[in-house]
Order: structure tokens, then sequence, then C-alpha cells
């Protein structure tokens, strides 16, 4: 039987008998548990990027702090499933210094909408000078299949220093009768130092399941 031979540099270069020609290879080429590094990959937009993620299980709060960055601008938190241990209000608090700012300074509006199985109107929501943030106006289900609240929350600039600070959500949430649409512009108005995070609680009890997803957004 004849013996065949290759030198290792000819398996090394792009000319020799194994080598693979540019602009082959597919996706289905690379296999699924490779674990490809994203920093070793070119051309891919950092613009966007999940900084977080956290799952409540019978949680007093759930809080993200430390951050914000001069990395990103703004920041979006996806609040999905946030089911009460007890009919109770969804709300939020600012942080500072790994700490809730808990003075009565946050402000609040914006329209609401419900639905029941006979009638619909609105629900708007206001708030002046709260020791926290209502995201919406009415007690949760605790009901798993209900759903709790889901939504997003988007954090302007908390790092900027010049004004108070802004962050607007949107969410759909229900109650034991009816379904809500709102959203809610926040403002703080104690300082405008810079802000290290948020953490959202409910108004009593705990925070039964829910998931949680912190973006950077340049």
């Amino acid at each position: 039987m004849g013996t065949i031979t290759r030198s290792f540099a000819n398996l090394m270069t792009a000319t020799g008998p194994n080598a693979i020609a540019d602009g082959t290879i597919v996706n289905a080429d690379i296999n699924a548990s490779a674990g490809i590094e994203a920093s070793k990959l070119t051309g891919l937009s950092s613009d966007f990027v999940l900084l977080a993620t956290t799952d409540a299980s019978s949680s007093a709060s759930v809080s993200f702090d430390g951050y914000f960055s001069s990395t990103y601008k703004n920041y979006v938190i996806y609040y999905s499933y946030m089911i009460p241990s007890s009919s109770s209000l969804p709300r939020l608090r600012f942080r500072r210094s790994n700490a809730d700012v808990t003075a009565s300074h946050y402000w609040s509006a914006g329209p609401g909408y419900y639905r029941s199985s006979s009638s619909s109107d609105h629900n708007s929501i206001a708030q002046s000078n709260a020791d926290s943030i209502n995201i919406v106006n009415q007690n949760m289900s605790t009901t798993t299949s209900d759903g709790g609240i889901s939504g997003f929350i988007t954090i302007l600039d908390p790092l900027q220093t010049s004004s108070y600070k802004v962050a607007i959500t949107q969410n759909g949430s229900r109650d034991t009768n009816n379904w809500y649409g709102t959203q809610v512009a926040i403002q703080l108005r104690d300082s405008t130092s810079a802000l290290s995070g948020i953490s959202f609680f409910y108004s009593s009890g705990n925070i039964a399941s829910g998931n949680f997803k912190l973006y950077g957004i340049k």
C-alpha cells in the first residue's frame, strides 16, 4: 500500500491540499457547540446590548444598579409577566449609589385605557410629589394565566447632571376583571444628580415571578 505524506506547512497554508477555498464555508458547517466569542467577530452592532437579566421568584423587589456607564446614552428594561404574590400596585423607584430614592419628589402623567367584557374607557394616571411611581392605576391579578403586567421602560441619559431625570414606560396589564394599556412619563425632581439604577416592586407582598432584561443603547 502506498503512503501519502503531506507536510505540516502544506496543511497550514492557503494553497495546501486541505485548504478551504474563500467563500465556501456556510452556517451549517459551524457546529452549534463551537461557542465562538463575539469578540472574535467583526461587523457586529454594539449599539443595543443586553447588560443584565434576572428572574424574580418571591422577590421583595428587583433592582438593577451599577450598569449605567459612559458607553451607553440611554437604557431600556423589558419586564415580562411580573405577577404579584398579593393583589397590589406595581411600582418603581430610581436608584443612586446602590439605594432607592425614596424622597417624595416623583411626578408622573400619562394616558391609560381599559377593556372589560362589556365596556371600555380611559384610565389616565398622574402623580405629584410621590415617594414612588405607580406604573398602572389598578391592583394586579395574582393569577399566573392573567399575566400580571408586562412592558418596557426607557431611561433617558441617567448620567447627565444638568436636568431632572426622565423615563417613559408602556405596558399591558390585567386585574381580576379588566385588561389595561398604559403609558406613563416619569420625572424625579429632587436633584439633577446622576442615577445608578432602578427598582421594581409591588405596593404590598412580593413579586411572585417575572423576567427582567436591561439593555444599553448608544
